[in-house]
């Protein structure tokens, strides 16, 4: 097992022994925005709480910069990393993409979770075949299957690598993230 699939049972162990207090409560509407309508994948979160031993939760940003750059911005409590980030796209139903999820073994024959770099800023290249790539140009920390146009359908999770970790989610789906991994739900829409 290496080290990406090690991290995962301990996620799951934390998740499973986090204080309810500091999990997210997702209900029915939980993948929908306030009006019912599909949530914004770009969409900026609220302030941070304290996570559990006053530790502050990040703030961060996704952004299609264009069709084939995506970038995500750490703006507050980069310093508290590492972190990994990955996406997920459901914009087939849940069928979509997900050798980028950050979760060994529900995987499209890819087990790829990006590490942000210390100054809380990734940009990854999309290699999809409508920006002129291939899979065979997939690379962790550098490039992604994704695009722009498939945003909409898209769900990201930051995951601290701290002991214990601690994810957080949004986009199209956090209740994947929640479900598998006990990440809290960024409520940004």
């Amino acid at each position: 097992m290496g080290p990406r699939s090690a991290l995962l049972p301990t996620l799951m162990l934390a998740a499973a022994c986090a204080n309810d207090a500091h999990r997210a409560v997702v209900d029915a509407d939980a993948d929908a925005g306030p009006d019912g309508a599909a949530a914004s994948p770009d969409a900026t979160p609220v302030e941070p709480d304290l996570g559990a031993g006053g530790t502050p939760d990040p703030v961060a940003t996704t952004e299609w910069t264009d069709s084939a750059h995506l970038v995500l911005t750490i703006t507050e409590h980069a310093d508290l990393g590492p972190y990994r980030f990955g996406l997920w796209d459901f914009s087939e139903g849940g069928a979509g993409w997900d050798g980028e999820g950050c979760i060994p073994g529900e995987t499209d024959g890819y087990d790829l979770c990006h590490h942000v770099p210390a100054d809380g800023v990734l940009t990854l290249r999309s290699v999809h075949p409508d920006e002129g790539g291939t899979i065979s140009e997939l690379m962790e920390d550098e490039t992604t299957l994704m695009n722009g146009p498939r945003a909409a359908g898209l769900t990201y999770v930051l995951i601290r690598e701290t002991d214990p970790p601690k994810c957080w989610t949004w986009g199209y789906s956090v209740r994947h993230y929640v479900d598998a991994l006990g990440c809290t739900a960024w409520d940004h829409w």
